[in-house]
């Protein structure tokens, strides 16, 4: 298992395999033959081309399938996919073509050793999961009420399973799931443009010779006409797409981590595609379906993938806004929640329900073997007066695979159905669990599982469809359960576990909180259900008058669609709210229905409703044609409700149950080894930033503590820009942040969505770290800053949660919080930050800063009860490489601003003295190099710059590869800071052998000797600091000499740094252990 390299091809089809196959003299028979087609279409014309071409383009074709099982497998999923057979009339089926090349192929291939060796299990497992399918439905038609129906049922069946079995085959043979995957999704992208040419351009009057056709059935509220590509039904064709989609996602993301854009262009294509095709079935079973398809497959694909489907779901939620989507959607939950009020529903959803209930009538009365495969259609009409909904019009399909199962084969059938698609689910569950434990914590997943999860979710969504629709199209399903099959084989079975699965107690605790947690739930359950009794009587309406001419037209109500629910609302609008009626105009009755809170009570007021009907008909005057004529005797039946709030009420029951006997048990856990010893002796450094100078240092400090000996993990964002160069450092890039250089000009409101996104992206980071913690506690945890109000609470969490088993610090570069966006020149504050960064000081085991002004500002705000120890900033030989570096007596009058550009830097102190220093030296030159704050005007500071001259701004986060070549064409570096604690700034300057002009705030004195490897000057003094870069401009010795000085000082800082911090660590550990012994 592996992750796509990047820079890899990722096409699903081996293109330049099949050009070395080739033989010498393909080329030139390709250019002769087509000239020969240019002449027959000259002579002959359109109409004597297309034989000659299609004749030996099929004949090749079937000749590189037969010879290649891959090409075999491809082809027959293709035509499948495209309904080829459907949509083109041809002397011989497309289906049964390519059935006989598939077979062809897999017995051409059966002649080497390899190849039957490879497939002896596959093959086994293969046939027994479609025999029992098969056998099933074969045992079913033995007591057929229709044998014939059934007989033919069966041999469609047989021959549809022999597809998917020759295609599953193919597929096991080749090896090549992601190859089947592309052959899925591809043909239904083409299918779905198609759709939307179709809808936009010809407004579904081009069927593109039956590849894009628009269904009869409309459906109540379509926004669009209702397209279903090459099938005859808009809600199969959905069901087929909803599949398709987590396939084109796993494709997506195996091309975008191998950065081949080609290929990721595709597959985003595809998706739009198919998204645009499930929008035009205008099917609310294939929207379902589809956040069904997406929601598995995101959780199935791993950490990562959920986190970051988590940050965009705000993005994705304005698509259930879309007209045809979410109010479709709102109408079918109220129709299905509509109970027997028939009367105005949506005629689909009626057609369905009663179609079901007919299905499961029949399964009531033959209940283990059914009637027969295929016979619903001719016992509809037996059973349509006996269910509840009544239609006019029954289908002649259950319209719900399960539905069709139990009554076609009864219990036997649906366990036959259970055992197929059940094992081809925990096949392919095994392939994703595989995997998922053979993947380090932490490590990025590998393609496959995003695979393997996508077939499974494919099948799963397909599944939920089927709740809305029978068994139809079994081959395509065939293929889809080849595609898992083949995924499920190609994963090596004895891959090693790297990721410890949890101790039994974990189990053990977890299932007595589900106990607890579920008695707790039915517990409120129970006190929230309110039950009723219901009386009901059955009427109907005779003719009022004596017998007249009219009198069959008048006994008629039925025909007459409106008459009886007219009539049903007179008779219920008594104003009694426990009486109500139901009118069905297809039997032509009326239901009276009467609640009550028992049997007696519920007959008196059915009673009183039905004496009181005949005198509110005679006020209204409709008595003269119509009078009330009971049927049948009054029904009982009791009804338990619960209120929406109720279930709310029940589920929080459920998940405080849960929680609480989970926290409670914890001691448990901890005294039975379930994290109750300390894992592993790492020390895991925290930088949320995958970039910048803050990662920077993480990653240098913990190449100086591997150094040491020590087992470091460095914890951060996604794609880091660079990677551990010791062994002893693993960079987990498992936090779903972003990179400071993602911050590209956007418009006000996308500004905000933006940030909206990235404190959702920041949360989620800090719930994957306490997560990872918990299950995996390390010795140490360091964190480099806390910025935000939250963090320090998660803190506090994590604190809790690890209860003692590691220590706790954190590397104070800014010893108080401040803010990125608006002034970053002072303090953030408030009670709420204060009392949470306060708590979280609290909980540190030791703390780190880079001077002896950052420590006394800590001990003074926060006071924390663990030692405040001082470690040196080490050199940026990270960012120098090991290129030669310029000598600073060759470089010319360049001065260099290098980091982010805020106020509380100086850089407007900085451009004032730069225009005093151009005045002396007209050649010197100022480059300002990074990222732009948000406190600063960039327009602006631009137009001061060109005011003054020689000043080349380059705003932008800096990249590491250019860093060397900005620091080396100076001749040294300035800091014109207002305020700083400590700068980095000044010791990348150094590592490079540049001085620094700095000014003398904060804890850059410790760092810049003045005289000695730099000057330094008062803060916000421009004419102090024109003095100081005026000397060194004109003086390239002494600028050579202060830089060697301070090349020396910084050269062995990262063992100094990593030392201290070992010893600090140890000394805490030390402390952790006495107080624990007291206690």
């Amino acid at each position: 298992m592996t992750t796509t390299a990047p820079g890899r091809p990722t096409s699903p089809f081996d293109l330049p395999a099949l050009r070395r196959r080739l033989p010498a003299w393909a080329g030139p028979a390709a250019l002769i033959a087509l000239g020969v087609v240019v002449v027959v279409g000259a002579v002959g014309g359109a109409g004597a081309v297309v034989p000659l071409v299609a004749a030996p383009v099929a004949v090749s074709a079937a000749v590189v399938a037969v010879r290649r099982p891959t090409a075999a497998m491809v082809l027959m999923t293709v035509a499948e996919m495209a309904n080829v057979s459907g949509a083109i009339a041809l002397p011989v089926s497309a289906f049964q073509l390519t059935l006989l090349i598939g077979l062809l192929s897999i017995a051409n291939a059966l002649r080497r050793p390899e190849n039957r060796a490879r497939l002896a299990r596959p093959a086994l497992v293969i046939a027994l999961l479609f025999a029992a399918y098969i056998g099933t439905q074969l045992l079913t038609s033995i007591g057929s009420q229709i044998p014939a129906a059934s007989s033919e049922a069966d041999t469609r069946m047989v021959i549809d399973c022999l597809f998917a079995v020759v295609v599953a085959v193919l597929a096991v043979l080749s090896r090549r799931p992601w190859t089947l995957a592309a052959a899925i999704v591809l043909p239904f992208a083409v299918l779905c443009v198609l759709a939307v040419v179709n809808q936009v351009v010809f407004a579904g009057t081009a069927t593109f010779h039956g590849f894009a056709t628009v269904t009869a059935a409309s459906g109540e509220g379509v926004t669009t006409l209702r397209q279903s590509g090459p099938l005859n039904d808009s809600n199969f064709w959905g069901r087929h797409l909803v599949v398709a989609l987590p396939m084109a996602a796993a494709l997506l993301v195996r091309s975008r981590r191998a950065r081949d854009a080609r290929w990721s262009a595709v597959w985003i294509a595809s998706l739009v595609c198919l998204l645009a095709g499930i929008y035009l079935t205008q099917s609310r079973g294939t929207f379902i379906s589809a956040i069904v398809a997406i929601g598995v497959w995101v959780l199935l694909s791993g950490r990562r993938a959920r986190l970051r489907a988590a940050a965009a779901l705000p993005l994705a939620v304005p698509l259930v806004f879309l007209p045809g989507i979410g109010d479709r959607i709102v109408d079918l939950v109220a129709d299905v929640q509509g109970g027997d009020a028939a009367y105005g529903a949506d005629p689909s959803v009626l057609g369905r329900r009663a179609a079901q209930e007919i299905a499961w009538a029949i399964f009531r009365d033959r209940p283990l073997l059914g009637t027969g495969p295929g016979t619903y259609p001719y016992l509809v009409d037996s059973y349509a007066g006996k269910v509840g909904t009544a239609v006019l019009a029954p289908t002649n399909a259950p319209h719900n695979l399960y539905a069709e199962l139990a009554s076609d084969g009864g219990i036997v059938a649906l366990i036959g159905w259970a055992l197929f698609l059940g094992g081809v689910l925990v096949l392919c569950a095994a392939a994703v669990r595989r995997i998922a434990r053979s993947t380090p914590l932490g490590a990025a997943a590998p393609d496959e599982r995003y695979l393997a999860a996508a077939a499974l979710a494919g099948l799963l969504a397909w599944s939920f469809a089927s709740v809305f629709l029978h068994l139809s199209y079994l081959r395509a399903f065939g293929v889809f359960v080849a595609l898992a099959l083949c995924v499920a084989f190609t994963v090596p079975s004895n891959l090693p576990v790297r990721r410890p699965s949890p101790e039994p107690v974990v189990f053990v605790t977890a299932l007595v909180a589900l106990v607890v947690g579920g008695a707790a739930g039915a517990a409120v359950y129970s006190q929230q259900v309110q039950t009723t009794t219901i009386a009901s009587q059955v009427i109907t309406l005779l003719p009022g008058g004596p017998m007249t001419p009219y009198y069959n037209y008048t006994l008629d109500v039925r025909s007459r669609t409106p008459v009886l629910p007219t009539y049903g609302g007179m008779i219920g609008a008594g104003g009694d709210e426990s009486v109500w009626t139901v009118s069905d105009p297809v039997r032509g009755v009326i239901t009276v229905y009467a609640a009550e809170g028992d049997e007696p009570r519920a007959r008196a007021v059915l009673s009183g409703a039905l004496n009181a009907a005949g005198g509110t008909l005679r006020e209204l005057t409709a008595d003269r044609a119509y009078v009330i004529r009971p049927v049948g005797d009054a029904q009982i039946q009791v009804r338990r409700d619960v209120s929406i709030g109720g279930y709310a009420l029940s589920g929080l029951a459920l998940l405080a149950g849960c929680l609480l006997a989970w926290l409670a048990l914890g001691p448990v856990r901890r005294k039975h080894g379930a994290g109750g010893t300390r894992v592993d002796d790492r020390i895991v450094l925290v930088e949320f930033s995958p970039s910048g100078g803050l990662f920077q240092f993480a990653l240098q400090l913990g190449e100086a503590l591997a150094a040491e000996g020590h087992r470091v993990e460095l914890v951060t964002g996604p794609d880091p820009e660079r990677g551990s160069r010791h062994p002893g450092l693993v960079v987990s890039p498992v936090l779903p942040t972003w990179h400071p250089a993602e911050t590209g000009g956007l418009w006000g409101p996308l500004r905000k969505l933006r940030r909206l996104q990235r404190a959702a992206q920041l949360v989620a980071a800090w719930v994957v770290l306490a997560d990872r913690l918990r299950r995996n506690p390390p010795r140490a945890v360091v964190w480099s800053h806390w910025r935000f109000t939250f963090e320090p609470m998660f803190v506090h969490v994590i604190a809790r949660m690890l209860g003692g088993r590691s220590l706790l610090g954190i590397v104070a570069h800014e010893p108080l919080p401040r803010s990125d966006a608006k002034d970053t020149a002072t303090p953030k504050d408030g009670k709420l930050l204060e009392r949470a960064f306060r708590r979280a000081w609290q909980d540190m085991d030791v703390a780190f800063v880079l001077g002896e002004h950052t420590r006394a500002i800590v001990q003074e705000h926060w006071a924390p009860r663990c030692e405040v120890v001082v470690i040196p900033h080490g050199d940026e030989a990270l960012l120098r490489g090991e290129a030669p570096v310029q000598a600073v007596a060759r470089t010319g009058p360049e001065v260099l601003f290098f980091g982010t550009w805020s106020r509380y830097k100086g850089i407007d102190v900085l451009l004032e003295a730069f225009a005093l220093v151009r005045a002396d030296v007209p050649t010197a030159r100022l480059v300002l190099a990074g990222g732009v704050g948000a406190d600063v005007d960039l327009d602006q500071l631009l137009e001061r710059a060109r005011e003054i001259g020689g000043v080349d701004a380059r705003p932008g986060y800096v990249d590491i590869a250019d860093v060397p070549d900005l620091v080396g064409s100076s001749r040294f570096v300035v800091v014109p800071y207002v305020r700083a604690s400590q700068s980095g700034v000044a010791h990348l300057a150094f590592t490079f052998g540049r001085p620094v002009v700095a000014s003398a705030v904060g804890d850059i004195p410790a760092a810049v000797h003045h005289e000695v490897n730099g000057l330094l000057v008062p803060p916000s003094d421009a004419v102090a600091l024109a003095a100081a870069m005026r000397r060194l401009l004109v003086d390239e010795e002494l600028a050579a000499r202060w830089g060697a000085a301070g090349r020396r000082a910084v050269e062995a800082e990262w063992q100094v740094a990593a030392t201290r911090m070992v010893r600090a660590l140890d000394a805490a550990e030390e402390t952790a252990l006495r107080e624990d012994v007291h206690r």
